[in-house]
């Protein structure tokens, strides 16, 4: 199988593209349709790190948390991009950060960090687009997926929806980054410790912007699931496939995503003990789930989110925030 690093992939796709360095606006309607859900876990509007290039709308992550975030991200997308509900991720080239500084900086109010990427936002992709259609195998996968990689932080402001659909990212937080037990809870919703099944009704149209604040208040990481059983099946089912990935492949993708032989390899290991404990962590992770059935947790003032549509919510998100929809 012939793998392509991200810098060689875009640089031969600038190379047949006069677009390659555009950094247009977001389309209007797309903005003020999403503009909600672009506001991240401290209530921060981030509509001005969003473009449209090449035909699709990213969000350019500019400060990463060190300067192996992207690698990071980029290392996920190549792992699971064909099973999971991964966004697509880019590393630019040079001449990508150079075009960036000339047309986005301004807009954006600061300097192109050379460690900058960009990830496709989950709003703009198709339905066909995304290969798990069914929410409770979605979460499945994501959670399976996350125990694995040690990812901490699956709180709803590194998740969104399209047409009731989950896609998940961030992935800056996981692969051994934290030594402490990822089983832990913890201040915020992201700790493992603190994730709860949240039962909702299928086909619930899920107001995104009103779980992120719940889950900000309460500091639960809530899960939405329909059935548990379907659940609990996928997530056997995605143990068994990540225990059948070959770690000399997680080691191949680590170096072409741009990490160090050293630091590939330790990944690598990384991921291969982690695949050898799964099915008991997922156990562990199902057990501290499932006291959300039973237990809101504390609300901070809030009633519980029960995914109940309410179609003002996001209007008055925005209202609240000093914004308005027009």
């Amino acid at each position: 199988m012939s793998i392509t690093s991200p810098i060689d992939a875009q640089e031969v796709a600038e190379s047949h593209s006069d677009n390659a360095t555009i950094f247009a606006p977001p389309e209007a309607s797309f903005l003020q349709i999403n503009i909600c859900e672009f506001y991240d876990y401290w209530n921060k509007d981030n509509s001005n790190s969003i473009f449209l290039y090449q035909g699709k709308h990213w969000f350019l992550k500019n400060r990463p948390e060190n300067s192996q975030e992207k690698n990071l991200n980029y290392l996920t997308y190549l792992i699971a991009k064909e099973w999971l509900n991964i966004p697509e991720v880019i590393i630019p080239s040079a001449k990508v950060l150079e075009a960036l500084e000339k047309n986005v900086s301004q807009r954006i109010g600061e300097k192109i960090n050379p460690d900058a990427f960009l990830v496709r936002l989950v709003q703009d992709y198709k339905e066909t687009e995304i290969p798990i259609k069914e929410l409770d195998y979605a979460m499945a996968t994501e959670i399976a997926f996350s125990t694995w990689i040690g990812r901490r932080d699956a709180h709803a402001c590194n998740r969104a929806f399209k047409n009731g659909i989950p896609m998940f990212f961030d992935f800056g937080i996981a692969f051994g980054v934290e030594h402490q037990d990822f089983l832990r809870s913890g201040p915020d919703a992201g700790y493992a410790g603190n994730w709860r099944f949240s039962k909702i009704e299928n086909k619930t149209i899920i107001d995104l912007p009103n779980l992120r604040r719940f889950d900000y208040d309460s500091r639960r990481a809530n899960i939405p699931i329909v059935s548990r059983d379907r659940f609990k099946l996928a997530l056997k089912q995605t143990v068994d496939r990540i225990k059948a990935i070959n770690p000399e492949l997680i080691y191949r993708y680590a170096l072409l995503s741009g990490l160090s032989e050293i630091k590939s390899s330790k990944i690598s290991k990384y991921l291969q003990q982690r695949s050898q404990q799964l099915e008991e962590n997922t156990n562990k992770i199902l057990a501290i789930l499932e006291q959300g059935l039973t237990d809101p947790g504390p609300s901070a003032g809030r009633d519980r989110w029960d995914g109940k549509v309410n179609i003002m919510n996001a209007r008055n998100l925005l209202f609240q925030l000093g914004r308005r929809i027009h």
